[in-house]
């Protein structure tokens, strides 16, 4: 009796444990947890080629950029610094990555190269100079700074110098973001009174709208081909990535967790989108498809393995507990 229930019970969990594998060998070539170490990272950033993904952290009394690699997972340690940085951004050729750092309580850009191992400053200005963009031709670097008394859109050339400003407004302007020609740049703005999603042309400045929605949205980024922009939005105080498609301006939510989510990037062939989640309690860098919301598949298969995991325990306690009596 007892040996035919134990045979029914792993029959049970083992049909279980092969759905729960079939969700998890269906996304195994994309994982969606790259980071390897218990450390927080932050501020992804896809490389051109899609080999690795920057992104920043910090240990051990150093702020690290770090290189986490899409094939493994794998983290290297680009580069290391005393003072703070944040928003890494590759260039368009993949050799040279610009960040904001903090120095003395002030943000300013700076431009690291990967081949000669070198930093330069690109901005130097007492106010705040943050969340620096490529531009896709690489000549440019569209950032954020409050030179001009609260935070507007600013450009730059990518070896320093002709600063020209985008935006000019009351309200604070942030995180702008190149569309792949290059002719325009999406930002979110406070501007309408809330944080929503604006498009301007650097041909003539002109301002057009894209979302108007109560909370907040911001940190949108360009997708590949220009057909769609993805962005974080804090909606009934859940905080998810989010896509904007054109040309009917359809938004779809792309994640589906409690935990907080934040800094899309893409991956160069748009069909993928990393970001910074604390899903795992951690401050980690999670990868989702555009399509259908991967993780959150992957969620749902290793709960049922879990659960295997506890129908096993408990009514093999219970078994055992019965035989005791």
């Amino acid at each position: 009796m007892r040996a035919k229930f134990f045979l029914l019970l792993f029959l049970v969990v083992g049909i279980i444990i092969s759905i729960a594998f079939v969700f998890l060998l269906s996304y195994s070539k994309y994982p969606q947890k790259f980071s390897k170490s218990s450390f927080d990272k932050s501020t992804p950033s896809w490389s051109p080629n899609g080999a690795l993904i920057a992104c920043t952290s910090y240990s051990d009394d150093l702020n690290k950029l770090i290189a986490i690699s899409t094939k493994d997972g794998r983290n290297t340690i680009v580069s290391e610094f005393t003072d703070s940085i944040f928003f890494p951004s590759w260039s368009p050729s993949g050799d040279e990555i610009v960040f904001q750092m903090n120095q003395n309580g002030n943000n300013d850009i700076w431009k690291y190269s990967l081949k000669s191992k070198k930093l330069s400053r690109l901005t130097s200005n007492p106010n705040s100079d943050i969340s620096p963009k490529w531009s896709p031709d690489g000549e440019k670097i569209a950032f954020v700074s409050s030179r001009s008394g609260n935070n507007d859109i600013w450009i730059i050339s990518a070896q320093g110098g002709n600063e020209v400003q985008v935006t000019e407004n009351s309200a604070d302007d942030s995180f702008p973001s190149w569309s792949p020609d290059g002719e325009s740049l999406v930002f979110s703005s406070h501007r309408s009174g809330s944080w929503d999603l604006w498009l301007v042309s650097l041909k003539n400045k002109k301002l057009l709208q894209l979302t108007q929605n109560p909370g907040i949205e911001d940190v949108p980024v360009w997708s590949p081909k220009g057909d769609a922009i993805v962005y974080r939005a804090i909606k009934n105080e859940r905080s998810d990535i989010w896509l904007l498609t054109f040309p009917e301006r359809k938004e779809k939510r792309i994640t589906y967790s409690k935990s907080f989510q934040w800094y899309p990037t893409w991956s160069p062939n748009g069909e993928f989108i990393a970001f910074q989640s604390d899903m795992s309690g951690n401050k980690d860098i999670w990868i989702a498809p555009t399509s259908s919301s991967l993780y959150t598949a992957s969620i749902k298969a290793r709960k049922l393995l879990n659960f295997a995991k506890w129908v096993v325990h408990e009514i093999a306690e219970e078994v055992l507990r019965r035989e005791l009596d």
